[in-house]
């Protein structure tokens, strides 16, 4: 979603699969910086996704 970096244009989806996975799994990896490359639009959806693990553990 275009919405969701701060370029305003997509991110590719192996890196927001990578991002996605790995907010899910709670592991802390990143392939681009997060500040950097996520809007704030973008950081809230990293956030709920490592919300949503730790609910479930």
């Amino acid at each position: 979603m275009a919405i969701a970096t701060t370029s305003g244009e997509s991110a590719g989806w192996l890196t927001a699969l990578f991002t996605a996975t790995s907010a899910v799994c709670v592991t802390g990896l990143v392939v681009v910086d997060t500040a950097a490359h996520w809007s704030v639009f973008g950081e809230v959806v990293i956030a709920c996704l490592f919300r949503s693990a730790h609910l479930a553990s």
